[in-house]
């Protein structure tokens, strides 16, 4: 397998494992405490839970079975 492809995979694997395992942080430390916001940099950076209810970036929220 060329290299350019080896590295791809590498960086796929790494990018979905860092995406679940801070999907998997978020659920477990930030949902217990929502509605309150967790400030990291006060007055510039702070991380609050929320969740899309719709398909890809909300769309078709308010239609029945669209998930």
């Amino acid at each position: 397998m060329n290299t350019k492809y080896k590295l791809f995979v590498l960086a796929f694997v790494l990018s979905l494992g860092l995406d679940q395992g801070t999907q998997i942080w978020a659920r477990g430390s930030l949902r217990p405490r929502y509605p309150d916001v967790v400030t990291v940099i006060p007055n510039y950076f702070e991380l609050r839970y929320s969740e899309n209810t719709g398909s890809a970036f909300g769309l078709f929220r308010n239609v029945p079975n669209a998930r």
